[in-house]
């Protein structure tokens, strides 16, 4: 499997063989795949996202397992979570204006606390320069970059440094809509090289190209920036800190007893494949 996911800030490597805890979990959770429960009676939050595969993805089981994550933490408070995918930016526009709950996931950035409520990290993730496998391309500071033209997502943040240098004209950035677009200029080798946190840009690849088309796209193993990702509630809610409030104590007793890594192991094991 092309995933390289890893909760170990968390809790312990994907390697360890589970708990009897996590036995349990794991299996409570296959069930609820398979017989998912209503949300008959319950209180609804809408969630704006742009798709964030293999993380939250429309197509999957659950909307994928950080959606499932997210979704049952909010169901121990008797809350069901409605996501609705969209362009980032809109994703953005449309929670910050109160007409969603929230958003979900994003890295942090200071400008952001204006129209939301950080959740604690839901996720940890890692970037890397994904390129063609005919580009000879090897880079330890941001000044190695210089002249060459990346491609980019309109709303996604690359880290504060990558935002330095793009300021300083380092490099240019081809904005695009979609990480679809960036993979096909990738492709066809329009763009030098192509950020993107490494989960996401290998389950792209899958998706997107053929075999054939797959092989010719590569990534350089040092990381541009690692971070974590939260979610993100509107400040325009008028619940808005209960609702942080309330995530962020459930988000810690998932870790605390094993429940957060059931999440990890069982997309590990293919139980968010589309039917």
């Amino acid at each position: 499997m092309w995933f390289v996911v890893s909760y170990s800030f968390f809790t312990r490597s994907m390697t360890t063989v589970p708990t009897a805890v996590g036995v349990l979990a794991i299996a409570i959770m296959l069930f609820s795949l398979a017989s998912p429960s209503t949300a008959n009676d319950r209180d609804t939050l809408v969630l704006t996202t742009g798709g964030w595969p293999p993380f939250l993805a429309e197509d999957q089981q659950h909307n994928g397992f950080i959606a499932h994550l997210i979704s049952d933490i909010f169901a121990e408070h008797d809350i069901a979570v409605e996501y609705r995918f969209m362009p980032w930016a809109r994703a953005y526009q449309e929670a910050a204006a109160g007409d969603a709950a929230g958003t979900a996931v994003w890295m942090h950035q200071q400008d952001r606390l204006e129209d939301f409520l950080y959740s604690e990290p839901v996720l940890e993730e890692t970037f890397v320069f994904f390129h063609h496998v005919d580009m000879s391309f090897d880079w330890a500071e941001f000044e190695d970059l210089r002249g060459l033209l990346m491609g980019g997502i309109y709303g996604y943040s690359y880290g504060t440094e990558f935002d330095s240098a793009h300021d300083d004209n380092v490099f240019a950035v081809d904005w695009v809509a979609e990480e679809r677009l960036n993979l096909l200029k990738l492709l066809r080798e329009r763009i030098d090289l192509y950020p993107q946190e490494v989960n996401v840009g290998l389950a792209g690849i899958q998706a997107e190209l053929s075999e054939e088309e797959a092989d010719l796209i590569t990534y350089h193993p040092q990381p541009l920036h690692s971070d974590y990702s939260f979610l993100l509630i509107s400040r325009a809610h008028p619940d808005a800190e209960e609702l942080v409030s309330r995530f962020n104590e459930t988000l810690e007793e998932f870790r605390a007893d094993g429940r957060y890594e059931t999440y990890f192991e069982a997309f590990s094991e293919g139980a968010y494949e589309p039917d």
